[in-house]
């Protein structure tokens, strides 16, 4: 997160690595994206690169927002249910997102 966005002539942007891992997500995700609709129940399951201290809140929007760009779902204010995990460390680091329709 803390490489996420940046500020440019007085203005907060998404920065470089913000745009490239944007990009990532969207290759994982593949050119059809699922597109879900409904009220959704999202699980994140982080493993960090390192031991430093960091606040797992900082880590979600960074997904959800590139979920939203790489179509998994219209808008991630679908989001009705959320759950995070922090479950050690992983060089590089790493993310699980689990994504489920709410009925």
């Amino acid at each position: 997160m803390n490489t996420y966005w940046r500020k440019y002539r007085g203005r907060i942007t998404l920065s470089a690595r913000g745009r490239q891992y944007k990009r990532d997500v969207q290759a994982v995700v593949g050119p059809q994206p699922p597109r879900l609709a409904g009220p959704l129940a999202v699980t994140l399951s982080v493993w960090l690169p390192d031991r430093r201290r960091r606040d797992l809140d900082n880590l979600i929007k960074p997904v959800l927002d590139a979920c939203t760009a790489a179509g998994v779902w219209l808008d991630d204010s679908q989001v009705a249910a959320l759950s995070i995990a922090r479950l050690g460390v992983r060089k590089p680091g790493a993310t699980i997102l689990q994504v489920s329709e709410m009925r």
